[in-house]
């Protein structure tokens, strides 16, 4: 009987112990995964809460495209006990863009997300944008650096020089014929509004006339020859014709339509300027023969139905005119026309126009473009355009990066 009673008491001591281990390794376990909980969820709402002031610095930024005062450098609130946010805006210079610095803090945990932002709408993220169809007709010479995008179909096969660095894409891709390029299928992307209000009210200049073309007293058509732009908004509340070249930074706006004529430029631009010309009805380019080389090989081009002969008697009008101007001391410069942004809410159409767009294109539709045509999309579009000088409907904020510590 003693044996086995200090056996018994031997197998409950070893059952104490069992039961012991077992339960500290259940409270380690236990207390593991609360300190996890624990910190998973103050990470969380730290991360929540530098969100939210990522939130409150796209809110002032919208409300500065509003009103036209500029936010504040750096804001900060609290979300609840031990629950902050501080953010931080900072414009780049000469730009639309924004950097926005936000800390999320949680009693001891903090989180910091740092987002880039621009002010320009997605259509601006193609090389050629249209709300319907686009079509390139009978051009000679098309090069097109960049994806081109048509809420409609696009019609190039008839082009004879075709030329698509990029990708093509169509709401209607089944009627859509490219030359040489296929046509993905596309979802439908809104098409950007310009808030022509708040142009007109913040514009420099409301139709700075040059000579106003007036029958009996009514205005016919307005010219302009214009001016290097350094940041002004240029208003027109009626047809206007305009003659270039292009240059500086700022806007050019017109409530009807605008004519394009005499574009060519003879200096290379400063790269990190751009014009914005908007039209609310038709942007029309007529002859524009201030580029003479390009007007000719253009026309070479579309004399000749066969490439063969269009790039032969380009390569040779190209040649002859680079030895006539190194003969006279000419430097040959880029055919840059329009370096920024060109948009119209209706149509983009031209007769004998040599068309040259580094930026990107927007119009309601584009069609009847003939002889040239060459874009080349800038990713970096924001960087070229003035500040506080164009207005999209909605002030389109667009996040383009976003990097989380």
């Amino acid at each position: 009987m003693k044996q086995e009673r200090g056996s018994t008491f031997v197998f409950a001591l070893l059952a104490l112990a069992l039961l012991a281990v077992l339960g500290l390794g259940l409270a380690t376990v236990t207390l593991g995964e609360s300190r996890a909980t624990y910190q998973s969820v103050g990470k969380t709402k730290a991360r929540y809460a530098a969100e939210a002031g990522v939130n409150r610095a796209i809110f002032e930024i919208r409300k500065y495209l509003e009103t036209g005062v500029p936010p504040a450098p750096s804001y900060q609130d609290s979300l609840g006990p031990g629950l902050d946010y501080e953010v931080s805006i900072n414009p780049v210079a000469n730009t639309n863009i924004f950097t926005i610095t936000a800390s999320g803090t949680h009693r001891n945990f903090s989180k910091e997300i740092r987002v880039k932002v621009d002010t320009l709408p997605e259509a601006a993220d193609y090389a050629i944008f249209t709300d319907e169809d686009l079509r390139l007709g009978t051009l000679a010479r098309c090069t097109i650096k960049g994806d081109i995008h048509s809420n409609g179909k696009i019609e190039a096969a008839s082009v004879a020089s075709f030329n698509l660095e990029g990708e093509a894409e169509a709401v209607n891709a089944g009627s859509s014929r490219i030359k040489g390029h296929p046509v993905k299928q596309a979802e439908s992307i809104p098409f950007p509004y310009l808030d022509w209000d708040r142009i007109r009210s913040r514009a420099d200049w409301i139709n700075p006339v040059t000579l106003d073309l007036s029958i009996l007293g009514y205005s016919i058509l307005k010219l302009w020859i214009v001016p290097y732009l350094n940041g002004q908004t240029a208003y027109f509340t009626d047809d206007v014709i305009l003659i270039g070249p292009f240059v500086g930074r700022g806007v050019i706006a017109a409530e009807k339509n605008v004519y394009v004529l005499l574009s060519g430029e003879t200096f290379t631009p400063n790269p990190n300027e751009g014009i914005m010309l908007a039209a609310r009805k038709n942007i029309i380019f007529l002859a524009n023969i201030a580029d003479l080389g390009n007007l000719l090989r253009s026309l070479a081009g579309f004399l000749g139905d066969l490439p063969l002969i269009g790039d032969l008697l380009d390569t040779i009008i190209n040649n002859l005119l680079k030895a006539v101007l190194n003969l006279v001391g000419i430097k040959d410069h880029p055919d840059i026309y329009l370096n920024g942004l060109l948009y119209a809410e209706q149509n983009i159409t031209g007769v004998l126009n040599v068309l040259t767009v580094k930026g990107a294109v927007i119009a309601g539709s584009m069609g009847n473009l003939d002889l040239s045509l060459d874009v080349e999309h800038d990713p970096e579009l924001a960087l070229k355009l003035p500040v506080r000088k164009i207005f999209f409907k909605d002030n389109p904020v667009r996040v383009i990066s976003w990097e989380e510590n």
